[in-house]
C-alpha cells in the first residue's frame, strides 16, 4: 500500500502501512475443533492427518467411479456421505457442502431420476473441488504447524479453549498500541517545536502518554502469557523507550529527546506484522478487523490484506514511521530521539 496523507497527520505526511491480514473464512476452524478435543493440540494433529489421508482415498475412488464408462454412483453415493461427515467434524463446511450436493446428485442417478443423466457433468466438478479443497486444508494444516510467532502446541496446552479469546485480544491490542505510539510520537514530536497546528491541552497529552503506555503494557502481559517472546520483546524495548521520552518531558531535560525513536517503533511493527499473521491461521474469520481498530488514526494507513508471511525491513519501516508523525518543517529537531534501543 502506497503511502499517502492521513486525516490526522497533517499536511505533506505520509502514513505507515501495516501488513496484516483480513478475517476470513480459513479451510477448517483450528480453534473450534482444539475445542472439542479440549486442547490437545498433538491429538488435533493426528486428527487432522488422519482425515486428509482418508478424504484423498475416498477422492480418489470418486475419480475412479466417475470416469468409468458406466459411472459408478452407488460409489460416488457412498464416498461422498462418508467424506461429507468427516468434513464436517473437521469443521471444514464448504467441502461437506460439496459432499453433501454429490452425494444427492449420485443417489439420483442410482435411482434413475428424472433429470439425473445430465448431472455427470456438475458431479465430475464437484469432485473436482474436493480434491483441489484437501489440497487447501493440507496446506492449512501446515501453516498452522509453521506458526513460529508463539508456541502452538504449549499455547493449546496451557490455554485450551481460551486460546482463541487470548489471541483475539492480543491482535486487538497489538494494533492499538500501535496505533497509539505512533499518535503519541508525533504529538511529541510537534508539541516541543511549537507547531500552530498542535496546540493540545497538557491533560490532553496526558492522557495520551498514559493510554499509550497502558495499551503497550498490555501486549507484554499478554504475549509473555501466550509464549509470543519477540512480540514481547518488542513491545517491553517500546514502553521503556515510552517511559524514558515521559520522563525527559516531565523533567524538561530537551526537546529532541521527548521523541520516541522510530527504530524502535519499527521492530515492534515487524513483531507485530509477525504475529498477526500466525494468529490468522488459527482465528481465520474471528481475527478482529485491524482496519477498524486503525480507522481515524491519520498516521497509520488501513492495513495491507495479506496471505503470506510479510517480509519485513526495519530501516525502511522506521523511515516511514519518521516520515508519517514527523513534521516536514521540524523533522531535523523533533526525528528519532536518543536512547531506547532494543534489548
Amino acid at each position: 500500500m502506497e503511502a499517502q496523507g492521513g486525516g490526522g497527520g497533517g499536511g505533506g505526511m505520509g502514513v505507515v502501512p501495516l501488513r496484516v491480514s483480513a478475517p476470513w473464512p480459513r479451510p477448517i476452524d483450528v480453534c473450534f475443533v482444539l475445542e472439542q478435543v479440549d486442547g490437545e493440540y498433538d491429538f488435533l494433529m493426528d486428527l487432522a492427518a488422519e482425515f486428509l489421508t482418508n478424504g484423498r482415498r475416498y477422492v480418489a475412488l470418486c475419480v475412479q467411479a466417475v470416469a468409468l464408462p458406466e459411472p459408478d454412483f452407488t460409489v460416488l453415493e457412498f464416498q461422498a456421505h462418508t467424506l461429507r461427515g468427516s468434513s464436517a467434524t473437521m469443521t471444514a463446511m464448504p467441502l461437506s457442502a460439496v459432499c453433501a450436493r454429490l452425494e444427492v446428485l449420485a443417489k439420483g442417478a442410482r435411482l434413475g431420476q428424472e433429470g439425473a443423466a445430465e448431472s455427470l457433468g456438475e458431479q465430475k466438478a464437484l469432485v473436482s473441488f474436493m480434491a483441489e479443497h484437501l489440497d487447501h486444508i493440507n496446506a492449512h494444516i501446515a501453516s498452522i504447524a509453521s506458526v513460529s510467532s508463539f508456541p502452538m502446541g504449549a499455547a493449546c496446552t496451557t490455554w485450551g479453549v481460551q486460546l482463541r479469546e487470548l489471541l483475539q485480544g492480543l491482535v486487538y491490542n497489538t494494533a492499538k498500541a500501535f496505533q497509539l505510539v505512533l499518535s503519541l510520537r508525533a504529538v511529541s514530536g510537534r508539541r516541543v517545536t511549537n507547531h500552530p497546528n498542535m496546540a493540545m491541552a497538557e491533560e490532553e497529552v496526558e492522557q495520551l502518554w498514559e493510554a499509550a503506555s497502558g495499551a503497550m503494557s498490555g501486549v507484554c502481559r499478554d504475549a509473555e502469557a501466550l509464549g509470543a517472546s519477540a512480540l514481547q520483546a518488542a513491545a517491553e524495548a517500546t514502553l521503556r523507550e515510552v517511559s524514558r521520552c515521559e520522563q525527559q518531558r516531565r523533567g524538561g531535560q530537551g526537546s529532541g529527546n521527548t521523541v520516541i525513536d522510530a527504530r524502535v517503533i519499527a521492530v515492534f511493527q515487524g513483531a507485530a506484522e509477525s504475529f498477526m499473521y500466525d494468529a490468522w491461521h488459527v482465528l481465520g474469520e474471528c481475527l478482529p478487523d485491524v482496519g477498524s481498530v486503525l480507522a481515524g488514526c491519520g498516521w497509520v494507513a488501513a492495513p495491507d490484506h495479506v496471505t503470506s508471511r510479510p517480509a519485513f525491513d526495519a530501516a525502511s519501516a522506521a523511515a516511514a514511521i519518521e516520515n508519517a508523525t514527523s513534521d516536514p518543517e521540524t523533522s531535523s529537531t523533533s526525528g528519532g530521539g536518543g536512547g531506547g534501543g532494543i534489548g
